[in-house]
């Protein structure tokens, strides 16, 4: 087996490198939602350059960016880096979720929630017991956040 792998879209290279740098820096959309599984979730967000934050619909979050006021990025985060609580968390807020489905894995389950009407997942130790139906708070870490410009490449 090798040590690189090549991440082709219509005939394009999109990315070359090792399992794990394509998993955890991709290029763009494209790379980020080609590898892993359960997929990447993508928040759509706006940058406030003069606030120095991206917006989304229900949190903003403090990014130092070099990009024009108002342009529209997209986050990434990976369904293992979502975390779901009852509880308010000292994380990144990203607004509350509707719980519509959960699948259980074993040792890990993956939890399917509305997000704004949106469908989102994570995927979370079975030590935690969720109810389908329920609304839960959803936080992530900073460290966690792929960006991706407007443009679907990675800026951070």
């Amino acid at each position: 087996m090798g040590d690189r792998i090549v991440v082709i879209n219509n005939g394009e290279i999109q990315q070359i490198a090792t399992p794990m740098e394509i998993y955890e820096r991709p290029a763009n959309t494209y790379v980020a939602s080609f590898i892993g599984n359960p997929q990447i979730n993508f928040f759509e967000g706006i940058y406030n350059k003069n606030k120095g934050f991206v917006e989304l619909n229900h949190s903003s979050i403090e990014f130092n960016l070099n990009l024009k006021n108002q342009e529209k990025i997209t986050l990434g985060i990976r369904p293992e880096n979502i975390i779901l609580s009852e509880d308010t968390l000292d994380l990144i807020y990203l607004g509350n979720a509707v719980i519509q489905s959960i699948e259980y894995l074993g040792n890990e389950s993956v939890i399917n929630f509305d997000y704004d009407g949106e469908l989102k997942t994570s995927l979370i130790s079975n030590k935690n017991s969720f109810t389908i139906g329920k609304a839960y708070k959803v936080y992530t870490s900073k460290s966690k956040i792929l960006i991706f410009d407007h443009n679907d490449q990675l800026i951070g």
